[in-house]
């Protein structure tokens, strides 16, 4: 007689693990665009000048921002085989994407001349 194996009905869960991953993920894309965009404005040159610099590293931080969200919901998607649940995990973060889109996006009236 062969032996029956018993499915486990324990659910893995690893969300801290995920959430460095995409921090990680956030951080390295972050660092990634602030260590490129010097270059990109030195050969733009002139075009560029007209843009203060904390808007540039806003958009850093945007970018890094979303690069997190996007590996947040994908690594959950592949842990839990759950888009609902990567949703519930992933949506919580996106008004702070929304938030340092508009704030690379504003007008600033301390640049208006």
């Amino acid at each position: 007689m062969s032996k029956r194996r018993n499915r486990s009905h324990h659910e893995y869960n690893d969300t801290q693990a995920t959430l460095l991953m995409a921090v990680f993920g956030g951080t390295c894309a972050f660092f990634s665009v602030e260590t490129i965009f010097p270059d990109v404005m030195e050969s733009l040159g002139h075009q560029m000048s007209k843009l203060p610099g904390w808007k540039l590293h806003m958009g850093s931080m945007c970018v890094g921002i979303l690069v997190f969200l996007i590996a947040l919901f994908f690594l959950e998607v592949l842990e839990a085989r759950s888009n609902i649940t990567a949703w519930r995990s992933s949506a919580p973060w996106l008004p702070l994407a929304g938030l340092a889109a508009m704030a690379t996006a504003s007008i600033s009236p301390f640049t208006l001349s």
